[in-house]
């Protein structure tokens, strides 16, 4: 797959799949892109080595979404930089 330079990230699943995704995501009150980051953040803090790399983390201010009875707040991280453990 080709990668740009834009924020956008296009990639190609199973049609039921993708249907079956949004699906579960309704149900538990997620957009696709809110999912997205949290999955994204999760597995970049669980996967990051711990040398000398330095990964910026980038997400979006909070999003609060309804889910069937309560208001939910997801707080995203904010910029920072994996620092270095030695």
């Amino acid at each position: 797959m080709v990668r740009g330079d834009s924020g956008r990230i296009v990639i190609e699943i199973d049609p039921s799949q993708k249907e079956n995704l949004y699906y579960v995501l309704k149900k538990n009150g997620l957009t696709l892109k809110e999912w997205f980051l949290l999955q994204a953040d999760y597995y970049l803090r669980n996967h990051t080595q711990k040398s000398q790399r330095r990964i910026p983390i980038i997400s979006e201010a909070k999003t609060q979404y309804r889910s069937k009875n309560k208001p939910v707040v997801i707080n995203p991280v904010k910029k920072r930089e994996n620092k270095k453990i030695d």
